[in-house]
């Protein structure tokens, strides 16, 4: 069996839940955050993965994973780093900020 397209699906799905947890969660109190998570989002996860589960080792598992965290991320974690590359990706920081000091 191929479970690639059941895994873009599910990420599809788990992407366009995102875009809706980003437009409510001002307007929804932060200790229920989890609780929506869980419900929202968790459960298309956890539905059937014992039978797709196993397509996970591959690479297309990472798609997955990398959409979880980016939910974990608006959810739980601190936004405004998440969208400011500078402070978040080494790479996208200027040269003279990219340089090892004594003091790191």
């Amino acid at each position: 069996l191929c479970w690639g397209p059941h895994i873009d699906y599910l990420t599809k799905k788990l992407r366009s839940i995102i875009g809706a947890l980003c437009r409510i969660r001002h307007s929804v109190p932060a200790e229920l955050y989890q609780k929506i998570y869980s419900a929202l989002f968790e459960s298309h996860l956890a539905y059937g993965i014992s039978v797709w589960g196993v397509a996970l080792k591959n690479k297309s598992s990472d798609k997955l994973f990398i959409t979880q965290k980016h939910c974990i991320r608006i959810l739980f974690g601190d936004l405004e780093a998440y969208f400011n590359k500078l402070s978040t990706c080494t790479r996208a920081k200027p040269y003279d900020l990219q340089k090892l000091r004594s003091n790191f």
